[in-house]
């Protein structure tokens, strides 16, 4: 015996504030590199482990509500150079598109055991094309 109903389907459409102008440019505090503030972010959460709040990152992650791995990933952005952290934290905001560094290429960087070797694949992301960053910013 087969039952066979019929399912209707609707489209659930966010509501957009009505006192919001539709034409607002975002803050600047918006437009900051995800990058710089997942660096920003590892940071606190050190500070997390430091301070006794957390025990571990294991701990750290069922605190803030992510996976270990995701807590793994941010706070590997610690190993960076201090120089390439710094760049970053420093990165021009971005007011159209994605950021021209992301994530990947920051764990890429951060994965090279020597500084030295993260400054050379650093450099390689050609950051002075993609940013409009001068050459006296670069680390």
């Amino acid at each position: 015996m087969t039952i066979v109903l019929p399912l209707r389907t609707r489209r659930v459409r966010r509501r957009r504030d009505p006192t919001a102008p539709s034409d607002a440019p975002s803050s600047e505090a918006d437009r900051v590199p995800r990058v710089a503030r997942m660096l920003a972010l590892a940071h606190h959460w050190r500070g997390l482990i430091r301070d006794g709040v957390a025990k571990d990152q294991a701990a750290l992650a069922r605190l803030v509500g992510v996976s270990r791995a995701r807590v793994t990933q941010v706070m590997d952005l610690l190993y960076l150079a201090p120089g390439i952290q710094e760049a970053i934290l420093f990165l021009p905001a971005v007011w159209e598109g994605r950021s021209p560094i992301g994530h990947r290429d920051l764990l890429a960087v951060a994965g090279r055991y020597l500084w030295s070797e993260q400054r050379s694949a650093w450099a390689r992301l050609r950051l002075p094309a993609k940013t409009g960053m001068s050459d006296a910013a670069r680390p």
